[in-house]
């Protein structure tokens, strides 16, 4: 466990960054992505400007469950590649919020997309039952 968290350590200290993502309904359930990042694209994350799309994985390592994409805002904001069956749990596409700006803004918080009823795995239930998650982004 001491060597996982040493590269864990180290990945942290180059241009990546952890995104995770957390249950409404249980905050022990948890998810993580990590998302190179392109320094001069950073503060463009979250907004409608357009920006370097980099490596996204769901290992620390950068190397299972891998595509390229962006966080941008326009209509929803997706968070490319961050999808909920890289960590076998049944989703329809990548985890995505609405914005102060975006259509729909009312529904809260970030989306599972893993649909509604008591088939889906992941603990959340807010708006039409899959809305309501928070996300912590770890910043070095």
């Amino acid at each position: 466990k001491s060597a996982a968290r040493g590269t864990e350590r180290r990945a942290l200290e180059s241009p990546i960054r952890r995104v995770t993502l957390i249950a409404e309904n249980d905050v022990g359930q948890q998810v993580s992505w990590f998302k190179s990042v392109v320094d001069s694209s950073f503060l463009r994350w979250f907004s409608t400007t357009s920006h370097t799309t980099t490596r996204v994985c769901s290992d620390v390592g950068m190397t299972a469950n891998c595509s390229t994409g962006d966080i941008r805002a326009g209509g929803v904001t997706s968070l490319d590649g961050m999808v909920l069956s890289h960590h076998g749990y049944s989703a329809g596409g990548a985890i995505h919020m609405r914005m102060d700006n975006d259509p729909a803004a009312s529904y809260s918080a970030v989306c599972s997309h893993t649909g509604t009823g008591a088939a889906t795995a992941w603990s959340d239930s807010a708006i039409d039952g899959h809305w309501g998650n928070g996300l912590q982004i770890w910043l070095r």
